[in-house]
């Protein structure tokens, strides 16, 4: 079904989301988070009529679409989670890791544009 720009309406949306973590050994950090997501969609929306515009010359006008005054109601819900787990360094272990890769960065620009 086609819509129109006759329609009119709004939304909602809840969400939340969680996390945590946990610091598994003084070098292995465990991260963990999980969201849910509702969007609530409602309004009004014009059907489609088909017109024959009445010129006998030319095929062109024989199924022109417009609305056709009667409004229907939409109100589509959706809903989704999603989830994330990571394994990885501490965060002392994360900062010497970024440093060490603006270091080498920096290196290489002053390599190429010097």
């Amino acid at each position: 079904e086609a819509r129109f720009a006759h329609s009119f309406g709004g939304y909602e949306d809840a969400a939340f989301y969680i996390s945590d973590e946990w610091q598994v050994t003084p070098k292995l950090r465990v991260d963990g988070g999980f969201r849910y997501e509702t969007i609530w969609i409602h309004g009004y929306s014009e059907g489609v009529k088909s017109f024959n515009l009445g010129d006998p010359d030319t095929l062109a006008d024989d199924n022109v679409l417009y609305g056709s005054d009667v409004f229907n109601r939409f109100d589509p819900k959706f809903s989704d989670h999603s989830y994330i787990g990571v394994l990885g360094p501490t965060r002392q272990q994360y900062r010497d890791v970024m440093h060490l890769v603006r270091t080498a960065g920096k290196s290489l620009e002053e390599t190429l544009y010097e």
